[in-house]
């Protein structure tokens, strides 16, 4: 769903007396500052990435439905729209087009950025002159609203407040009576003067809101950094004195602590510090000019007000970074209040072993490993996550252009929703989705070089183009149930949308099959399934629908009737097509198995036929999409992003670099087991265990346990008591691993 900015429009709320303006030192940005910005942001965001992928795919123009639209099939768009947006107040995850900032969902990363070492910020007269056109079009809303409000009067409006007369500023020589000029005189300087230094400060509860928090989070992180700096050398001057050693070590354990969590993101917080005083440092620059023009047009509004409308212009321009800065904020506040530290680090391990197993697979024919991967690659490796409200979703550096979430010492952000705290260990195998977003953003094209999304869109869409064309009875032929689908009065051919649909839902796709399916198996399926039902249901139930697994979602248009097809596929469809890449790794029987648990979870006595995407504006027909043909399609689809061999991938294709395989499953069925209570841990198997191999193990024991008449409840309190422990000795054993190759590698040079 798109919003209108103008909805928001500060100014307007300040004449109408709602804008309330709360002065803030050191706390976070004001709940109200930041729910404004949200929809700013959305707008600005969503219309960047239509920008970006109007490319994608072939071009699709739709006409606007003639005459009247029938009662039955409006009040069925309203319904399914309705519930489209129930569902994104739930699970915000859900249903975003394009790249929604703050509350993110699962799309920012589709706007993947430059790499650029320093946001773009725009010159302080370009600033200047963009938040002036914000005002124009703010005040032009006034203006129509008032002639409204006269047209039903049928009179003037006189305004909210008379404008009152200029304040009167008293000469000390001249109001001074006879034999006290000198004490006058004196009193109105001192007055003067104190009124000059609080105007000198009326920007400040306005610039604070908008940076005090992230300044002091900022500067505490970057200041333990140096600490860790500090205590390294102390350590190191301590020699072989173990005494001396651990009394250093005991001197402030909270402290040690900061320092494991937060020294590596030193760098990212200073680069991030040196974002926000630009930033601050514009509107010190900008906002003066643009109060004083406010000013003048509304006497009748108090100062402050005005002071916070101007801001909110230049916001506008900032949004970006200033998202990236709350991010960061929250995550290194977090960090520094323990908030939740078990279950942060329990993603951040499991975040850290997906790229693991990313870079250092080795690649069959080749022997070697996949280290040189890291030179395509703008950041690496470093993923932070913090809880919040909406998720689960990522920030990857490259996202925004800006140093800090960018650039050679930048670090991923990842967002866990805070209703899944309490289900940490079923869900964890979602993450695995989040983590590739964070690769699929992260590998740019370098020396001329394709990027790993570019590069992957011309495979896939090439896949479907070839495969369309292929003669009746060819080897590799896509076979459609019809080669045309009516939009509305329109001929639409069927390959066109379906080239459509696959272009702008693969960053998506490739998430699903090459980080949950490559790295966890039918159990990233099997959530997938459990989660959606548990997340739907109730909302459908509520409006009364019959099919209890949505097969809808919706679609943009532009005034030319250009077409932008929401980033994830409707809920059953998509778990239909993902069974494919359990079929392409040889899990044939547990395919069959989720594609059937799929029918079922619609609860329809058939499965639905059609895909339908609404119009998010209600002037464009549905598109209704047979389910088969885009099955027929996915198929293609989930080959070419598992097997082909990309440039942007030094030559190796997604599943050399992760392959799910049976021996992979065998370990995770002992994990089962021992999840469960029929083994103990004394028969975990010896060696390496992979983290990913711990979550997926939990996913298929909570399906045993209910198996055994466990409740879904009782078995999801289990397993945060068991899994946890695997966890850790997974971890522990990987740092040991690490430790043996550092000391072979060492020992070698």
């Amino acid at each position: 769903m798109t919003n209108n900015t103008t909805s928001n429009n500060p100014l307007l709320k300040a004449l109408n007396g709602q804008l309330k303006v709360q002065g803030s030192s050191s706390e976070q940005p004001s709940k109200e500052w930041r729910q404004n910005l949200t929809g700013i942001i959305k707008v600005d965001l969503e219309r960047r990435a239509r920008e970006k992928r109007s490319a994608r795919g072939p071009a699709i123009k739709l006409k606007k439905a003639k005459g009247k639209v029938p009662v039955a099939l409006k009040m069925e768009r309203q319904k399914a729209l309705d519930i489209y947006q129930e569902i994104r107040e739930v699970f915000p995850g859900y249903g975003r087009l394009g790249a929604d900032a703050r509350r993110s969902g699962q799309n920012l990363i589709q706007v993947p950025g430059t790499g650029e070492e320093n946001f773009p910020y725009p010159t302080p007269h370009a600033l200047k002159a963009a938040a002036k056109r914000r005002l124009f079009d703010w005040m032009e809303e006034v203006d129509q609203q008032i002639a409204i409000i006269e047209a039903i009067a049928g009179g003037n409006v006189s305004e909210p407040n008379p404008t009152p007369p200029p304040s009167a500023h008293i000469d000390s020589k001249k109001s001074a009576r006879s034999g006290e000029e000198e004490l006058g005189a004196t009193l109105f300087e001192q007055a003067r003067g104190v009124e000059s230094k609080l105007a000198d400060g009326k920007l400040e509860p306005a610039l604070a809101r908008r940076f005090a928090y992230p300044k002091g989070e900022f500067q505490y992180v970057a200041k333990i950094g140096g600490n860790q700096e500090q205590l390294k050398k102390c350590l190191e001057e301590a020699g072989d004195n173990e005494a001396l050693k651990k009394a250093i070590l005991e001197l402030d354990k909270e402290s040690i602590e900061d320092f494991k969590r937060m020294g590596k993101l030193q760098p990212a917080a200073l680069s991030l510090e040196l974002q926000r005083r630009t930033a601050e440092e514009l509107y010190r620059e900008v906002l003066p000019g643009l109060l004083l023009m406010l000013e003048g047009m509304y006497p009748q509004l108090p100062e402050e007000m005005l002071i916070e409308v101007a801001a909110q212009a230049i916001d506008q321009e900032l949004m970006l970074i200033h998202y990236v800065m709350w991010v960061w904020a929250d995550i290194f506040s977090q960090d520094r209040n323990r908030f939740f530290v078990k279950e942060r680090a329990s993603i951040d391990e499991f975040i850290d072993g997906c790229f693991d197993q990313f870079i250092s697979k080795e690649c069959g024919k080749c022997g070697d490993t996949c280290r040189s991967l890291l030179a395509t690659m703008t950041v690496g490796g470093k993923f932070k996550c913090r809880f919040e409200a909406d998720g689960p979703s990522t920030l990857p550096a490259q996202a925004i252009q800006a140093r800090g979430p960018s650039g050679a010492d930048a670090a991923h952000a990842v967002n866990i929703p805070f209703n899944m705290e309490k289900i940490i260990a079923f869900v964890k195998v979602i993450f695995a989705h989040e983590f590739m977003h964070d690769i699929f953003a992260d590998i740019q094209g370098k020396d001329g070089g394709p990027s790993l999304e570019g590069e992957l869109l011309d495979v896939v869409d090439g896949a479907l183009v070839i495969a369309s064309k292929k003669a009746e009875g060819e080897r590799g032929r896509l076979k459609l149930s019809t080669p045309h689908i009516m939009v509305g009065e329109q001929k639409v051919k069927t390959i066109t949308l379906l080239r459509k649909v696959f272009a702008d839902t693969l960053n998506e796709m490739n998430a699903d099959i090459s980080g949950g399916i490559l790295l966890t198996g039918p159990a990233f399926l099997d959530c997938m399934i459990v989660t959606f039902k548990a997340l739907y249901g109730p909302i459908l139930r509520r409006y009364g629908r019959d099919n209890k697994f949505p097969n809808e979602t919706i679609y943009t248009a532009d005034e030319a009737g250009r077409i932008e097809m929401e980033a994830h596929l409707p809920p059953y469809i998509r778990a239909k097509i993902v069974r494919f890449a359990l079929e392409n790794l040889g899990f044939k029987k547990e395919a069959k198995k989720y594609g059937k648990l799929t029918d079922q979870a619609t609860e329809l006595d058939e499965p639905p036929k059609f895909a339908t995407w609404f119009d998010a504006e209600g002037a464009f027909p549905n598109i209704d999409i047979p389910c088969v043909d885009l099955e027929a399609a996915g198929r293609f689809v989930v080959k070419a992003i598992m097997s082909t061999k990309l440039q942007s991938l030094n030559g190796r294709s997604m599943r050399q670099l992760m392959n799910y395989t049976r021996e992979s499953q065998d370990r995770v069925d002992v994990l089962v087991k021992i999840m469960i209570g029929e083994l103990t841990m004394d028969d975990v198997p010896e060696g390496s265990i992979l983290v990913t191999d711990v979550a997926a193990a939990a996913v298929l024991a909570h399906r045993r346990l209910v198996e055994k008449n466990e409740t879904g409840r009782k078995a999801l309190e289990h397993l945060q008591q068991v899994e946890p422990l695997l966890h850790d000795l997974a971890v522990k054993r990987s740092r040991e691993a690490k430790e043996r190759e550092r000391c072979e590698d060492k020992t070698a040079t």
